[in-house]
């Protein structure tokens, strides 16, 4: 295979390959034909950042990043004792630099309603946790003043309240509640279930548990509650999402889907979906692939499974996002051992473009001392509805997939 071209860190360029939906549909021979080719001219526009640029170390190594409510800023984590970058969303500048402490693999970094507090949660070695029982660290970041107001909460899940006061957390006692201002801690009301994930809507009014199912869990979903089969094997292994009043904890229904592991929990920014990474239920697949999973939609007032879904071959927890009014969303991805990003268009249901973040593209780079990722992706979708910038180990790349 030729080499492609040297890239600059500053000029757009064009060359990375494209691949349009029908094409996903060809041949696997096609589809390998179509990946080795290299510096096709589809139109495509990149930069790619140097570290130099951005004024960091060369092992500084990106782990995620995430777009604040405001479409003004990204906040970008990296991997050991690097520091938490802010970024202008605009010209991607460094803003700020946080020091938030050594956390190993990195950090998953989201911005809370307003984005008053930056909540980090630590990233796992593991492809995925088994049965989504393995506590990690998570702490909260004040963003005006870079102070860490929490530390270190054990926990499966969190997510920090709508009015940006209280960081819900859940693990073998259930959910509890750490008042950031104090510290103080107490349990949830009637949330005393063991959960693996959760999510807070919104409007302060719900939240979203995954569960290990009972039988009168399994009783609720019509699609299977009377195959005794498909029961049986979703009592070792299968989970149920269920949506629960948030002051209360009082039951309100079930998401009408079984799910063999539900790793992550979100509701959309406008709460108008509930989104589910999940592996595929078993009932729907005898020899299911076992690098795929989706993010499932719901409808969060009712539970019903919505028709939209968004497929990865990720080999650890793919990063997803939507940009700000969820007319697009992003899902990583993989292909052997090249890193790849998906981007739909929600009008229309159609994929709106993939970029493949190609190891050989950059092997110059490589040998010049870039540090490459545990075959992680993060990205973020910018403000200007035109383009994403993603992680990939020192440096970032701006997509400009609407040019």
């Amino acid at each position: 295979m030729p080499k492609p071209s040297a890239v600059s860190t500053h000029a757009l360029q064009k060359g990375l390959e494209r691949l349009s939906f029908p094409a996903l549909l060809a041949t696997a021979a096609a589809g390998l034909l179509a990946l080795a080719a290299v510096g096709q001219d589809d139109g495509q526009q990149y930069r790619v950042i140097d570290q130099a640029a951005l004024g960091i170390a060369d092992k500084h190594v990106h782990s995620w990043i995430d777009r604040s409510p405001d479409g003004r800023t990204l906040a970008a984590s990296g991997t050991s004792a690097s520091p938490l970058l802010i970024l202008d969303a605009n010209d991607l500048s460094v803003l700020r630099r946080i020091d938030i402490g050594d956390w190993k693999v990195g950090t998953r970094v989201t911005h809370s309603r307003n984005g008053k507090y930056l909540l980090l949660e630590a990233i796992e070695y593991l492809p995925y946790s088994p049965r989504g029982k393995n506590e990690r660290r998570f702490a909260v970041v004040e963003h005006a003043t870079g102070q860490l107001v929490v530390n270190d909460v054990k926990a499966y899940a969190a997510e920090i309240n709508a009015e940006e006061e209280t960081l819900y957390f859940v693990g073998k006692d259930g959910v509890q509640m750490l008042h950031i201002a104090s510290g103080a801690i107490q349990k949830a009301p009637g949330l005393v279930r063991e959960a693996t994930a959760l999510a807070l809507s919104p409007d302060g009014r719900h939240i979203a548990l995954a569960y290990d199912p009972a039988e009168e869990d399994l009783a609720r979903i019509p699609s299977i509650r009377n195959d005794k089969k498909v029961i049986k094997a979703a009592l070792k292994i299968g989970q149920v999402v269920h949506v629960h009043d948030l002051s209360s904890g009082a039951f309100l229904f079930s998401v009408q889907e079984l799910f063999d592991r539900a790793f992550r929990l979100r509701y959309s920014t406008d709460g108008r979906e509930l989104w589910i990474h999940a592996k595929p239920a078993s009932h729907k697949s005898a020899n299911p692939d076992v690098t795929l999973s989706y993010v499932d939609v719901a409808d969060p007032g009712t539970g019903v499974m919505q028709r939209a879904s968004f497929p990865s071959h990720a080999i650890y927890e793919p990063t997803f996002c939507a940009n700000g009014d969820n007319t697009r969303f992003a899902i990583g991805s993989q292909k052997g051992w090249r890193l790849e990003v998906h981007l739909y268009d929600r009008t229309n249901g159609s994929m709106a473009g993939r970029f493949i973040l190609d190891e050989r593209l950059f092997s110059k780079l490589k040998e010049q001392g870039e540090k490459w990722s545990d075959q992680r992706v993060g990205f973020a979708l910018l403000p200007d509805g035109k383009r994403m910038l993603m992680t990939m180990g020192s440096r970032l790349i701006e997509w400009t997939y609407a040019p």
